[in-house]
């Protein structure tokens, strides 16, 4: 690795319930730091580069994601084929530009990803009890196993918003996407979208707690820029930990 600082790459995500704010922080993150001279760039989840060969794997699991709810494809499918997208991501994306000093930063990874269908396969009645429930979190924590090469490079955000702010948020987008509401429907009702998202948020709460991951509150009365600028913070003084700075 480079002995500049400004070369060190680093994997930046932003972990966090729906509704949290974790775009608007992003998109404020990579302007402050870009300011500085650094080089960045978000994770192309939605529109992976053509020409790379793993982009229509990307791009089929996002397909499948999308119409998952009509079609009543299982959770468990749900989880292999999301594991099996962020592979693909992190050898067509992230390790190579972390290799050449880029910053990235995913608005959302892993957790908030197995964490919500675990929700999701609960209330679809796909399984039963805490047990289950459980045993079904430790076998989906097992599908996207740690890179060595990936994590001393890895830093971990979780946003966090109260609930009252994440669903009147949701209102004011015009809810544009369904959750599960307890009996297994799909709900727009801005109610069951605030219920869903906070046990999600508790679920990465205590997640975060477990690993030590960095915590930022985001609320109505604070700007994207104030937990940007948290962020920013916490990423320059790993980028000095990867120098061998102090």
């Amino acid at each position: 690795m480079s002995g500049d600082t400004s070369r060190a790459g680093l994997f930046v995500v932003l972990e966090g319930a729906d509704g949290s704010g974790k775009s608007a922080i992003a998109a404020e993150l990579a302007r402050l730091l870009e300011a500085e001279g650094r080089k960045v760039a978000p994770v192309l989840r939605d529109d992976p580069p053509a020409a790379d060969s793993r982009a229509g794997l990307v791009r089929a699991v996002g397909r499948l994601f999308d119409e998952a709810k009509a079609d009543g494809t299982r959770i468990s499918t749900l989880s292999l084929a999301a594991a099996a997208q962020y592979s693909a991501l992190l050898d067509s994306q992230v390790e190579p530009a972390l290799d050449k000093g880029v910053i990235m930063i995913a608005e959302s990874w892993w957790a908030k990803t197995w964490a919500r269908l675990a929700i999701e396969a609960v209330r679809r009645g796909e399984i039963s009890g805490v047990a289950a429930a459980t045993r079904f979190q430790e076998w989906q924590r097992t599908l996207l196993p740690g890179r060595e090469a990936i994590a001393p490079r890895h830093l971990t955000i979780l946003v966090e918003a109260p609930q009252a702010d994440r669903q009147a948020w949701y209102e004011q987008a015009g809810c544009p996407s369904p959750v599960y509401d307890l009996s297994g429907r799909t709900s727009y009702a801005p109610e069951v979208y605030g219920r869903f998202t906070q046990e999600l948020a508790e679920t990465l709460h205590g997640q975060a707690a477990r690993a030590g991951w960095m915590i930022v509150g985001n609320d109505a009365s604070r700007s994207p820029a104030r937990g940007a600028v948290e962020i920013g913070e916490a990423v320059r003084k790993r980028l000095c930990v990867l120098k061998g700075g102090r």
